[in-house]
């Protein structure tokens, strides 16, 4: 008889790392007193954009690989999004569907990108890499991408140990962990971004390391009683809104 698949933990039964030393740093309960009244004001809209991201995806795994790489170190809305756009609307031309298999037999497709040096490679790379998955694994791409984000959890701070993504050159522990959240994975993205704000309203933060930021992200998310991604969303609503004004 085979073994049972092992479900995953329950995060509320998951020990969260170093908790007790960040709750005896200084400023700790005023920086979640406060970010418990942004969540009061703004966390419906987390919420629902924490449920949207993580379904946006099914069926179009190449886009969501073209996703992650074309959102390093550039302004998403401004940046990102019309890239896609305009890829989306060459695939439709060819009438072909973004998954991972279309992007894997069209890499000539997303090369006039704007990409930067390697960038094309690491598309294809972690296209390959998802693919092999699902092929070890017997799995259809949506099944096989929410399967590896789950399977390598706890990997975070360390990607380059996972075979299939996180020893592709160019995914980092900030790309590592986005397309983790695209696949459905419950964690945050540790970029700028992320850091920034958690400083903003008074968590400590130092150094400004991508272990840091899961560290002091999953004890904050844990205080508030609210999935990592929800406070990944709050984060990123913060930020947008500071940067309209």
């Amino acid at each position: 008889m085979a073994a049972a698949r092992r479900l995953p933990p329950d995060p509320q039964d998951v020990p969260v790392l170093g908790l007790s030393v960040l709750r005896a740093t200084p400023g700790w309960d005023d920086a979640i007193n406060a970010l418990r009244v942004v969540w009061e004001s703004d966390g419906e809209h987390a919420r629902t954009r924490a449920a949207e991201i993580r379904s946006n995806f099914a069926g179009r795994r190449g886009l969501m690989v073209l996703d992650v790489v074309l959102s390093r170190q550039r302004r998403y809305t401004a940046r990102v999004t019309p890239r896609l756009n305009r890829w989306l609307e060459h695939v439709a031309e060819q009438r072909g569907v973004p998954t991972l298999r279309w992007v894997e037999g069209n890499p000539d497709s997303y090369v006039d990108l704007g990409l930067r040096d390697g960038e094309a490679d690491t598309i294809g790379n972690v296209t390959a890499g998802l693919l092999r998955y699902a092929d070890d694994h017997r799995l259809d791409e949506d099944q096989a991408c929410v399967a590896w984000a789950h399977e390598v959890g706890g990997l975070e701070v360390a990607p380059d140990l996972d075979p299939y993504i996180g020893a592709v050159k160019g995914i980092g522990p900030a790309l590592f962990a986005y397309l983790r959240i695209l696949c459905g994975a419950d964690t945050i993205k540790p970029d700028v971004r992320v850091l920034k704000q958690l400083r903003r309203v008074g968590v400590q933060v130092a150094p400004a390391s991508a272990a840091a930021g899961f560290l002091a992200a999953s004890a904050v998310a844990h205080e508030l009683g609210i999935p990592v991604i929800e406070l990944d969303q709050l984060l990123w609503y913060a930020t947008e809104r500071n940067t309209a004004r």
